[in-house]
């Protein structure tokens, strides 16, 4: 029996532009991307805090972006197949709060190794949001709303690199 199994029924030949479940879901993905990418980037502005505190240069500081960016990359390539015939939703619900635990747990260690295995493991369970989104949006949509909810949420997570660069 499996723990993830949905139990959502879309229309028959996927949601379709318009709709109000359309636009819901547009939205909750939107918010998603931009949520996800604010628990990865959150620790840029912090950079020269850590080597301040943690008494290590700028380069090794860096470190708790590259390997949370790092590890996000690796996990991406697992997460859309394996999301197959699993509830997508709880999925991306259940990394999104395991990340978001894995930031306060980066918070509040007091050794630099823990705040950046606490990172590195949040840009694990981060990896899940993009790639199970996508697989997703390719089960729910009708082929002609696709491609305008792919863009919404790629404008997600791109509204907060440009909001993290600013």
């Amino acid at each position: 029996m499996g723990v993830c199994v949905s139990i959502q029924k879309w229309p028959a030949g996927g949601v379709l532009p318009g709709s109000a479940l359309n636009m819901r879901i547009n939205l909750a993905l939107f918010l998603a991307g931009f949520a996800s990418f604010s628990l990865l980037y959150c620790v840029q502005p912090l950079l020269p805090l850590f080597a301040e505190q943690f008494h290590v240069g700028a380069a090794a500081s860096a470190l708790s972006l590259s390997l949370a960016t790092g590890s996000l990359a690796v996990a991406i390539f697992f997460a859309g197949g394996w999301s197959e015939g699993r509830d997508k939703r709880r999925l991306m619900g259940a990394s999104m709060m395991l990340a978001a635990s894995c930031n306060l747990v980066a918070a509040c260690s007091p050794r630099w190794e823990g705040l950046l295995g606490a990172r590195a493991l949040a840009g694990l369970l981060l990896g899940w949001v993009p790639a199970v989104a996508m697989a997703y949006l390719a089960d729910v949509m009708a082929p002609q709303a696709l491609g305008r909810s792919v863009g919404l949420y790629v404008a997600g997570t791109a509204f907060e690199i440009g909001r993290a660069h600013v």
